[in-house]
């Protein structure tokens, strides 16, 4: 989690908004900017769902490839077709970031079973 906290502080500098901007812009609290800055010290070692939901939507609602954030592998940039309104169309007309969204807890929640003692 630590790494995806430090990849997380890239993504955050390479918006140019500070933490708070960050808190406000995925619609939490503004007191959340502190779990922010830990998070991305790697002082935190999971955050809440809540949370990382929140910061996943917001990563890949800027560009960027999930599968980097989580893992460090890969491009951090999704390719430019994604941002294509007639394959957005298709995506949201199919229901894929509803499946995302479910693949992503699904992910999380074993990352957290190989986590835990």
């Amino acid at each position: 989690m630590a790494a995806i906290g430090i990849r997380l502080g890239t993504v955050r500098r390479e918006l140019d908004i500070t933490q708070r901007d960050l808190a406000v812009q995925i619609g939490l609290d503004v007191g959340t900017a502190s779990m922010i800055s830990k998070w991305e010290h790697g002082k935190v070692k999971r955050p809440g769902l809540h949370l990382q939901l929140a910061m996943f939507n917001f990563v890949h609602d800027q560009g960027y490839d999930l599968a980097w954030l989580i893992t460090g592998q890969g491009r951090p940039r999704r390719p430019e077709a994604w941002k294509d309104p007639e394959l957005i169309d298709e995506i949201s007309r199919r229901g894929l970031s509803e499946r995302l969204e479910r693949r992503i807890r699904e992910f999380m929640d074993r990352l957290r079973e190989d986590l835990l003692p």
